[in-house]
């Protein structure tokens, strides 16, 4: 897997939680998506480990590809979620989006004021933050 898109800036201790609706849109410049990994937080009290689901979408909100797995407590600062089948085929330049959700999680999906230039979090279908842009911390990793 090759690296594409990415938000490296540093975290300054800024989450939200992913019991909400929480999206991340991207611009991919590789042809196929092969996985998405995202940084996540212990937000809350609750048992030791929690399913979490990402959904991938197209510009239009339209579900591409739903992973779920189990994400311990103890391990969840960087969760890679694979695609199926080798990955998918997306089209280089066009608007993405990364949606978490987790029922009951105890976690917060890590986000920085700024960020990755090619996209922005949104939560609830609006602006994570009211009067500046953000972005979820997240990277992709895909082929041609």
């Amino acid at each position: 897997m090759t690296p594409d898109q990415a938000n490296t800036a540093p975290w300054n201790d800024a989450w939200t939680n992913v019991r909400n609706l929480v999206r991340q849109t991207f611009t991919p410049s590789l042809p196929r998506l092969n996985g998405v990994e995202v940084e996540l937080v212990v937000a809350n009290p609750g048992p030791p480990s929690a399913e979490v689901t990402m959904t991938l979408m197209d510009a239009d909100r339209k579900s591409l590809a739903v992973v779920s797995k189990t994400v311990p407590v103890a391990d969840c600062s960087q969760v890679l979620f694979l695609l199926p089948d080798g990955g998918l085929r997306v089209s280089p330049g066009q608007v993405y989006a990364i949606g978490l959700s987790s029922i009951g999680s105890v976690f917060g999906w890590k986000y920085v004021v700024g960020g990755y230039p090619n996209g922005a979090a949104s939560f609830n279908g609006k602006p994570l933050l009211r009067d500046t842009r953000s972005t979820f911390l997240f990277r992709t990793f895909g082929g041609n």
